[in-house]
C-alpha cells in the first residue's frame, strides 16, 4: 500500500540522512484503483457533494476496484500524496538536509481513461486534452506531456520555469554529471543540469524525440 512504501521511503532517508543518497520515490498514486484515507475522501465529500458511485460494468474497459465516490477518492489520492511529500521536506528542512537536496517531482503519463478516474471533470489534461484518445496510452500530447516541478534551494532560481523539451530517458543523464558520474554511452539521455542552474544557453538538446506505442 501507499502507506507501507511511504513509511519505508522515509526510513531509507532516515538511515542514509548521514551520507548522499539518491531515492527513487515510485508512489502507486494517483494511479488507479482509486483507495484513500477516509479522512481524505469524507473532506471531498462535502466539497463535491454526492456523485454516482463506480463499478466495473460489463463491456467497460479495465475494471480496477469499485469506488463509492470515485471524484472524492480520486482527488483524495493527490491530496494524500501531497500530504506525504509535505512530510518528507519538512524531515529534511528537520535534519538540516533540505538546503543540499534535489528534489524532482514528475509522471510518467498522462491522465487515464480507466478505473473510474473521471479525468473530463477534473480536466487533468489542461489545454492537452484528457479525453479518450488523447490522454495515457495515445501518442498525442495529452498521453506524453507531463508536468515537472524541480526544487533545489540556492541551486534552481525560486519560481523560475523551462520550455525546454526533454524525456525521462534524459534524468539518468542529469544525475550522472550531478554525482560526477560518466553517462553511458548506450543511453540517448542528455543532461539538463545546464537548464536548472539556469545556464540554459549551454543546454545541448535533442534533435528530435521518437515515441511508439506497438499495442
Amino acid at each position: 500500500s501507499s502507506t507501507v512504501s511511504f513509511d519505508k521511503l522515509m526510513g531509507f532517508v532516515e538511515k542514509n540522512k548521514e551520507n548522499p543518497f539518491f531515492l527513487y520515490w515510485a508512489s502507486p498514486i494517483p494511479h488507479v484503483p482509486l483507495q484513500a484515507p477516509k479522512k481524505w475522501v469524507d473532506y471531498y465529500v462535502k466539497k463535491f457533494g454526492d456523485e454516482e458511485p463506480y463499478y466495473n460494468k460489463p463491456g467497460k474497459r479495465i475494471g480496477y476496484f469499485p469506488a463509492r465516490y470515485p471524484r472524492a477518492t480520486y482527488a483524495a489520492m493527490v491530496s494524500y500524496l501531497d500530504e506525504n511529500i509535505g512530510k518528507l521536506v519538512a524531515y529534511l528542512k528537520a535534519n538540516n538536509l533540505y538546503d543540499n537536496t534535489l528534489i524532482v517531482f514528475t509522471s510518467d503519463n498522462g491522465p487515464t481513461f480507466t478505473g473510474g478516474a473521471d479525468s473530463e471533470w477534473f480536466n487533468s489534461g489542461g489545454p492537452f486534452d484528457e479525453n479518450f484518445g488523447r490522454g495515457k496510452g495515445f501518442l498525442h500530447e495529452g498521453g506524453i506531456r507531463v508536468p515537472m516541478i524541480a526544487s533545489w534551494p540556492n541551486k534552481i532560481k525560486a519560481g523560475s520555469r523551462t520550455d525546454l523539451i526533454s524525456a525521462h530517458y534524459d534524468v539518468m543523464a542529469t544525475i550522472c554529471e550531478i554525482t560526477e558520474q560518466e553517462i553511458p554511452a548506450d543511453t540517448d539521455g542528455i543532461s539538463f543540469l545546464p537548464t536548472l542552474l539556469g545556464k540554459e544557453k549551454t543546454q545541448k538538446k535533442h534533435d528530435f524525440l521518437f515515441w511508439e506505442y506497438p499495442e
